[in-house]
């Protein structure tokens, strides 16, 4: 599988991916908002670059409550990040 063409679709306004990753992250801001006072941990397995979670995080102002774990196996996807302001990451490159 090319999962860089994969991603690509993202990218593309209005297509199904697009909208799809829109619904994506419009769960995860209202499980964030809905979640009680503390620290809250995700992982996020199979996470690609991170389109759904980070850019989320990145505007929350919970995110400062958030440790999260992104894990993706494919090397070209990993080495694609996907930085945000305001988010300190740690990668792990061998598994």
């Amino acid at each position: 599988m090319d999962w860089q063409t994969w991603h690509a679709q993202y990218d593309r306004p209005g297509s199904y991916m697009a909208q799809r990753l829109e619904a994506v992250r419009t769960q995860i801001g209202a499980s964030l908002d809905s979640s009680p006072p503390g620290p809250l941990r995700v992982v996020s397995l199979c996470a690609g670059q991170g389109r759904d979670l980070l850019p989320v995080l990145a505007d929350h102002p919970r995110r400062d409550d958030v440790r999260a774990l992104l894990v993706e196996l494919d090397p070209r996807t990993r080495r694609t990040p996907r930085r945000r302001p305001g988010l300190r990451a740690w990668t792990r490159r061998k598994w």
